[in-house]
């Protein structure tokens, strides 16, 4: 039979403070460094806009992004007009009066040359219900691509992000 080992309850206080000791310096250095995203592969990270809405520490801007942990950064959403087969902001008072989009960018611009940043549309929100008919026909798919374009340049953008959630879903018009 094994036998049981008896410590004292200072012999294991003792040890847990000293392994304390040791441990804390070296968290505190592994936390405070930053990990640049690898070089070997991409590193493709989601950042949602209305999480500039949430209450206190739980808030979270642009401004809050390590620009050196991945190699992409998609913000999340902008939304699909049907009308005129292009894009638009998903909140313009976030997205664009209150400097978000500008700010997303400037992680690439002001940090991170390296670092491409896209926009993304749809999400489960959105659905089918606007990419179907925007993808209907080529012409439409053509109008939509080159509209598109136009408004990424305008705010310096790298890519578009389509998530198109349900595309063959009846129930949800796919």
């Amino acid at each position: 039979l094994p036998r049981r080992l008896n410590f004292s309850r200072s012999f294991v206080l003792g040890n847990m403070k000293t392994l304390l000791l040791v441990l804390l310096p070296l968290l505190h250095t592994v936390r405070s460094q930053t990990t640049p995203a690898s070089d070997n592969g991409r590193v493709v990270c989601y950042h949602t806009s209305w999480s500039a809405y949430r209450a206190g520490e739980a808030k979270f801007t642009p401004k809050n992004i390590d620009a050196y942990l991945c190699t992409h950064l998609i913000y999340a959403f902008a939304q699909v007009l049907v009308d005129n087969a292009t894009i638009a902001p998903g909140d313009a008072w976030q997205d664009i009066d209150n400097n978000q989009f500008k700010d997303f960018v400037g992680l690439k611009t002001k940090i991170n040359e390296n670092l491409k940043t896209l926009l993304a549309v749809g999400g489960y929100r959105e659905g089918s219900s606007k990419f179907t008919p925007i993808s209907a026909t080529p012409a439409k798919r053509e109008t939509f691509a080159r509209n598109s374009l136009e408004y990424l340049k305008q705010f310096e953008f790298d890519g578009l992000n389509i998530d198109w959630q349900f595309p063959t879903d009846t129930v949800r018009n796919g």
